[in-house]
C-alpha cells in the first residue's frame, strides 16, 4: 500500500511540474514603455495593473509602447523587434504600439496570441481606438486594447481559425493551449487526488489479513476441448481527398475573418494589425 501511495504522489507531482513548464510564460520588464509621454504617472500605474491581470489570464506577455522616433523602418518592424529584443522568438506576447512619428497603430502578436488575436479581432480593436487616439485620448484607447484582448482570450480561438503566410499563401491550422486547458487539467488532477485518497482511506480502515488458499487442482480439474474455427473479417481504409473551401475570401492584413496573417522577422513569426489616427 505504501508503495502505491508513493507512486501516486510522485505521479501527481510530475504532472504539476509538467503543467508549470508547459504554461510558463515570460513578461516584459517594462509593461508601459511610454517614450512619447502620452500617459500621466497615475494612468501608467493603472495600465500596468491591468496588464498584470491580462497576462495572468492569457499566460502571455503584454506591453503598451509609445514612440516618437523609429529607427527600425516600418512601424510593424519596430513592433516585431520590440518583442524579439525583449523576449525572443515565438514567445507568447502581444503589444500595442502607438507610433507618433508615423501616426500609426500596431497590434503585434507572437506565439499562441497569434491565434487568439485573429486579423478580424485586431481590426475590431483598432477601429475602436483610432478615433480616441486621433482626439488625443490615449489612455482610453489603451484601456480598450487591454479589455478587448482579455475578453478575446476568455472567448478562446475562433472556430475554423487558421494561419496564412502572407508571402507563400500557405494555410495551417494549429491546436493552441489556452488558459481553459489549465483549469480543466487542474480539475482532473484534483478529482484523481480525491478519488485515490478516498480509496486509500477506505482500504486502510477495512484491512483484513489475507489467508493463503491452495486449490487442489490435481483432484478437481476437468478438461474439455472444443473445435473452433476463427474467421477474419476483411477490413479496408478509404482515403478521400477533401478540397479546401475558399469561400471565406480571406485577404489578411487586418481584414475581417477568423484567420491570422503571419510574417517572419528576425527568424520569428508574427501577426500584426495596423491602423492610422
Amino acid at each position: 500500500m505504501k508503495k502505491i501511495i508513493l507512486t501516486f504522489l510522485l505521479f501527481v507531482g510530475s504532472l504539476f511540474v509538467f503543467t508549470n513548464q508547459v504554461f510558463a510564460y515570460e513578461t516584459f520588464s517594462t509593461k508601459v514603455d511610454d517614450k512619447a509621454n502620452l500617459f500621466t504617472p497615475e494612468q501608467k500605474t493603472q495600465l500596468e495593473e491591468k496588464i498584470k491581470e491580462v497576462e495572468e489570464t492569457s499566460k502571455s506577455a503584454i506591453a503598451i509602447v509609445t514612440i516618437t522616433e523609429n529607427d527600425r523602418g516600418s512601424s510593424r518592424t519596430y513592433a516585431d523587434y520590440y518583442i524579439l529584443d525583449n523576449l525572443g522568438k515565438d514567445k507568447n506576447a502581444t503589444i500595442l504600439l502607438i507610433d507618433m512619428e508615423r501616426r500609426k497603430i500596431i497590434i503585434d502578436a507572437s506565439g499562441d496570441m497569434i491565434d487568439i488575436l485573429s486579423d478580424g479581432r485586431k481590426k475590431n480593436i483598432i477601429d475602436k481606438i483610432s478615433p480616441l487616439l486621433a482626439n488625443q485620448n490615449y489612455y482610453s484607447g489603451a484601456q480598450i486594447f487591454l479589455d478587448d484582448t482579455e475578453q478575446y482570450v476568455k472567448d478562446g480561438v475562433e472556430k475554423g481559425h487558421f494561419r496564412i503566410d502572407e508571402e507563400t499563401g500557405e494555410i495551417t491550422r494549429t491546436k493552441v493551449k489556452t488558459p481553459v486547458s489549465i483549469t480543466i487539467f487542474g480539475s482532473i488532477i484534483a478529482s484523481l487526488t480525491a478519488t485515490f485518497g478516498a480509496i486509500f482511506t477506505t482500504r486502510s480502515r477495512y484491512k483484513v489479513k489475507k489467508v493463503p488458499y491452495k486449490y487442489d487442482w490435481q483432484n478437481n480439474y476437468k478438461l474439455k476441448l472444443n473445435t473452433s474455427n476463427d474467421s477474419l473479417i476483411n477490413t479496408s481504409i478509404t482515403t478521400r481527398i477533401i478540397h479546401r473551401d475558399d469561400s471565406n475570401n480571406f485577404t489578411g492584413g487586418g481584414s475581417s475573418g477568423v484567420g491570422s496573417t503571419t510574417h517572419s522577422t528576425g527568424g520569428g513569426t508574427f501577426s500584426s494589425g495596423e491602423g492610422s489616427f
